[in-house]
């Protein structure tokens, strides 16, 4: 039994409520995460596993944005496009494509 179909934008029941998120959002919600075990910490010794620090080194590498103004812009730009799903705005808002051809073909 198949359970969704990316090609199809299909990505089962799990993500049926899901919210997709730009690389730009992650890396404020990772970053935010890690200042607040620093302050809990203040040693610098807070544990941070290795999944995470490879998830912030990823999103810092991929981030098209580097504040907070320019990613809720970003957001609120692609909402405005109707008929764009969530997982279509995410890929849209990482890509940040230059033209509509662009993004047909990336």
């Amino acid at each position: 039994m198949i359970e969704g179909d990316a090609s199809t934008l299909d990505f089962g029941p799990d993500f049926n409520q899901a919210h997709c998120l730009l690389n730009a959002e992650v890396l404020l919600l990772l970053e935010d995460l890690q200042n607040r075990r620093n302050q809990e910490d203040p040693s610098g010794h807070a544990l941070q596993s290795q999944v995470f620090q490879r998830c912030l080194q990823h999103v810092r590498a991929f981030s098209r944005f580097t504040n907070r103004e320019m990613v809720r812009d970003m957001r609120q730009t692609l909402m405005t496009n109707e008929g764009l799903g969530e997982f279509e705005m995410a890929q849209l808002g990482n890509l940040c494509p230059e033209t509509a051809e662009e993004a047909k073909t990336r």
